[in-house]
């Protein structure tokens, strides 16, 4: 799970207290709101859970394994293969964490409803989204369609306890789903769901009625982070990018590099060449004299004097003059 900042998570604290409601925003906001969300689907911003209160009210933690193999009276390869953990070590690693990943707690979840081993067999990513999702996408058309596939497929990655960016490699536009490689632990719990979700008739149905009680639980209500887009309420988007600052009129354009040259569209080399201007006070300008005085002044300088020449070089010239004679 990734990890997320202070920041990230704000917007999630605010909106499962009920105290305000997040409204519907550009694709930013939605990774945004993803990465608070996985925050908590990893269990690192819940409380320890209170073993005291019912599993079905309360979030899971490493304890409950243990308890609810016990229950079943699973052995413990058996426990493995249901919750989808490819080795001992990474189950006993389950069993010591104070709040297990909502993809193990949805895994018990279903268990507890079918208590039979999962078959071999699963459903794909795409097959499982058209079963959830597609009725909804069939009432849009242009860009109103491809907004409300942004947050569909924001939603079915996040029930999923993964990122809304899986959905480019789950989900991708060629309709070719992506296999889910067969020896990486870190698919293991999804391809589990994915097996076990076809003992049921209905498995779009189950799987949004559990994941959503397991995101609840949390803290997270899915209907109100990514809900589901309709004709009454369509998916909206802000404007894309930064807003720009705003610029005041009394203040001088300058060039990125040369704080203290006004900007010219003179080339930047002549601008090097020039140098950076200097600080300080400038001398005060020479005044100019009138036409009639500077003609005056001109005719009262003396003649030019003749031009001094040095004795050695005055030599050098005279014999050169007496050899071309």
């Amino acid at each position: 799970m990734t990890k997320t900042s202070a920041k990230a998570r704000t917007p999630v604290a605010d909106t499962t207290a009920g105290e305000a409601t997040v409204p519907r925003a550009s694709v930013n906001m939605i990774t945004l709101k993803s990465r608070a969300v996985q925050h908590l689907l990893s269990g690192k911003g819940v409380p320890r859970p209170d073993v005291t209160i019912p599993r079905s009210q309360r979030t899971m933690g490493g304890l409950d394994i243990e308890e609810w193999r016990g229950g079943w009276k699973l052995s413990k390869f058996d426990a493995e293969a249901a919750l989808g953990f490819r080795s001992t070590t990474l189950y006993n690693q389950a069993c010591s964490l104070p709040v297990l990943p909502v993809t193990t707690e949805i895994l018990i979840r279903l268990y507890d409803e079918k208590p039979e081993p999962s078959p071999w067999s699963r459903l794909s990513f795409r097959s499982l989204f058209d079963l959830m999702y597609k009725r909804y996408l069939d009432q849009f058309d242009g860009r109103d369609f491809e907004r409300a596939k942004v947050d569909l497929q924001a939603r079915f990655t996040v029930m999923f306890g993964r990122s809304t960016t899986r959905a480019y490699s789950w989900l991708p536009d060629n309709d070719d789903s992506s296999n889910l490689p067969q020896q990486a632990s870190s698919y293991a719990d999804v391809e589990r769901i994915l097996c076990k979700l076809t003992q049921w008739d209905d498995p779009a149905g189950v799987f949004e009625r559990v994941a959503s009680r397991s995101l609840q639980l949390r803290g997270v209500d899915i209907d109100e982070l990514f809900p589901i887009p309709t004709r009454d309420r369509p998916p909206e988007r802000g404007r894309p990018g930064r807003k720009p600052a705003p610029v005041l009129e009394t203040t001088p354009r300058r060039r990125r590099g040369y704080a203290h040259q006004p900007y010219t569209n003179a080339p930047a080399s002549a601008a090097r060449a020039a140098g950076p201007a200097k600080v300080g006070r400038k001398p005060a300008a020479a005044k100019k004299k009138p036409a009639a005085e500077a003609k005056k002044a001109v005719a009262k300088r003396p003649a030019a004097a003749a031009k001094k020449v040095p004795a050695r070089k005055a030599a050098q010239n005279a014999s050169r003059r007496r050899t071309k004679a």
